[in-house]
C-alpha cells in the first residue's frame, strides 16, 4: 500500500486528506481527513515529519506534523509565518532547516528546525522588489517557489512578479543572495525542478506556458539558460496558466500541467538535458494545479481543483505515457499532492 497526502482549499470540509493507494485493479480509498491547516496550499516532508504551508491573504502559518503508525499526520507544532500567500516550502536536505515562498509578500521565510523537527521563530524574511511587464500579475514581485539543488549547497527562488530566479546560498539554517538570472520578459517564473543527476535544471512558466531549460554548475550555483520549450499547441485560450513540473525518477522524461487543457504536457529528456518529442498526455482534468509521479514510477495522481478530485493513472515506464484512468476519488479542491 502507498500512502499520500493532499492539501487542498477545502473551506471547512478538511485540509489535508491522507490516501491510500492498493489493491490489484490499483484503487485509491480515503483514510484521514485533517482540519487545523487552513488552505494547505504545499506540503513537504523531511526527517519523519510532515510540513505545511496555511496560505491566507493576511499571512500564513507552518504548520508540522508528526506521523502515527499507519502514516496519518498528528498535528505537532503550528508558527506564525506573518507573509502574506504562502504558497510553496522545502525541507533543507541536510535537515536543518525549511524555507517558504510568499507570492503576495514576494520573498521567502526560512525557519531552523529544532530538534524535534519543528521550526523555530522567528523566521528569516528575505524579500524581494522588483515588477514586470505584465501590469495584472506583475505588478510587484511574487515568490511562487523555493528549491533547494540535490546537494542542499544552493537553493532556487523562481519570482513570477520578476522574471527572476534569485539563487541563494545557506549560511548556517539562514540564507544569503548569491545571484540572480534573468529570464524571457513576461513569462513568469513558477516551479523549478532539477535533474536527478543535478547537472541540469528546468523552470515551468505559468504565464507564457514554457518550459525553459538550465545547465547547472552545482560548485558555483551558476544557472545557463540553454533552451525554451512551449506548453501549448496554440489555438488555446489565453487564460490558460502552466502550474506544475516533474521529471520521472530515472530522468528520462518531464511532465508539466497547464490550467486550462485537459492533458499533461510530456517530453523527453536527451542525454545533453535537452527536450524533444513533445506529447500530449490526456488526462480528463482540465484545471491540473498540481500531480504527483508515484516513487516507484508505475503510477501519476493528478488533482484536478476545479472538479475537486483525484485521479490515478497508470504510467508506463518505457515510453512515459499515461494509462488509462485506474480510480478517482472526491477531494474538495485538491491543489498539492504527496507521496508519503
Amino acid at each position: 500500500m502507498q500512502q499520500f497526502y493532499v492539501g487542498t482549499y477545502a473551506q471547512g470540509e478538511g485540509d489535508i486528506f491522507t490516501i491510500a493507494l492498493k489493491g490489484n485493479p490499483a484503487k485509491l480509498e480515503l483514510t484521514s481527513v485533517l482540519g487545523g491547516c487552513e488552505n494547505a496550499s504545499f506540503m513537504a516532508l523531511g526527517h519523519g515529519r510532515l510540513y505545511a504551508v496555511s496560505e491566507r491573504p493576511d499571512g500564513g502559518d507552518i504548520c508540522t506534523f508528526s506521523l502515527s503508525a499507519a502514516g496519518a499526520p498528528v498535528p505537532l507544532a503550528r508558527i506564525a509565518a506573518p507573509y502574506p500567500a504562502l504558497c510553496h516550502i522545502s525541507v533543507w536536505p541536510d535537515g536543518r532547516a525549511l524555507s517558504a515562498a510568499s507570492y503576495l509578500g514576494g520573498g521567502v521565510c526560512t525557519c531552523a528546525l529544532g530538534a524535534e523537527g519543528t521550526p523555530l521563530a522567528p523566521p528569516q524574511w528575505i524579500p524581494n522588489q522588483g515588477s514586470g511587464s505584465n501590469p495584472q500579475r506583475q505588478e510587484s514581485a511574487h515568490a511562487h517557489s523555493i528549491t533547494p539543488d540535490p546537494t542542499g549547497r544552493y537553493f532556487i527562488q523562481a519570482d513570477l512578479g520578476t522574471d527572476e530566479l534569485l539563487v541563494f546560498r545557506p549560511q548556517g539554517t539562514r540564507l544569503a543572495l548569491h545571484g540572480r538570472v534573468r529570464v524571457p520578459s513576461g513569462e513568469g517564473p513558477r516551479h523549478f525542478v532539477f535533474h536527478p543527476t543535478g547537472r541540469y535544471g528546468y523552470l515551468v512558466t505559468e504565464l507564457k506556458n514554457h518550459v525553459i531549460v538550465f545547465e547547472y554548475d552545482g560548485e558555483k550555483g551558476l544557472l545557463r539558460q540553454r533552451q525554451t520549450c512551449a506548453l501549448l499547441q496554440g489555438g488555446e485560450p489565453p487564460t490558460c496558466l502552466a502550474a506544475d513540473i516533474h521529471l520521472s525518477g530515472d530522468g528520462r522524461y518531464l511532465y508539466a500541467s497547464v490550467r486550462g487543457v485537459p492533458h499533461i504536457v510530456k517530453y523527453s529528456v536527451e542525454e545533453d538535458g535537452a527536450l524533444a518529442n513533445r506529447e500530449f498526455l490526456p488526462c480528463g482534468a482540465a484545471a491540473v494545479r498540481n500531480f504527483c509521479i508515484t516513487r516507484e514510477g508505475a503510477h501519476m495522481l493528478i488533482a484536478d481543483q476545479l472538479a475537486d478530485e483525484v485521479r490515478l493513472f497508470a504510467l508506463h515506464q518505457e515510453n512515459g505515457t499515461l494509462g488509462a484512468c485506474l480510480d478517482s476519488i472526491r477531494i474538495p479542491s485538491p491543489v498539492c499532492i504527496l507521496e508519503a
